[in-house]
């Protein structure tokens, strides 16, 4: 049985974080549609709508990290991450498809 390659960018020590956040903002955004069709409370409409939005913040923030990690080279796992995203260069493509992400 071969060993499958894990991508750089699914072995940032961020994922969980924003997993965890990310389903937050899931469970809130859910818990909003079900207060507006059946409960129709507006207090709790309210507060939810904050803490989705909360959420959405500490998201971009999550993101904004992982960015700056990558780009400022401090941690060598985000910048191959962050290399794994980005466009390659003209012509940097392996020959015979050895390549971990298609060309």
């Amino acid at each position: 049985m071969a060993v499958v390659q894990a991508r750089p960018l699914w072995n940032t020590p961020l994922l969980p974080v924003q997993f965890v956040v990310t389903a937050l903002a899931g469970a809130a955004g859910l818990a909003l549609l079900f207060n507006r069709y059946s409960a129709r409370n507006p207090a709790s409409t309210r507060s939810l709508a904050h803490v989705l939005a909360a959420t959405q913040l500490v998201a971009l923030a999550i993101g904004a990290l992982w960015l700056a990690l990558g780009l400022s080279g401090v941690s060598p796992v985000h910048a191959r991450a962050l290399a794994e995203v980005g466009p390659r260069p003209t012509g940097s493509c392996p020959p015979h498809g050895r390549s971990p992400r298609p060309c």
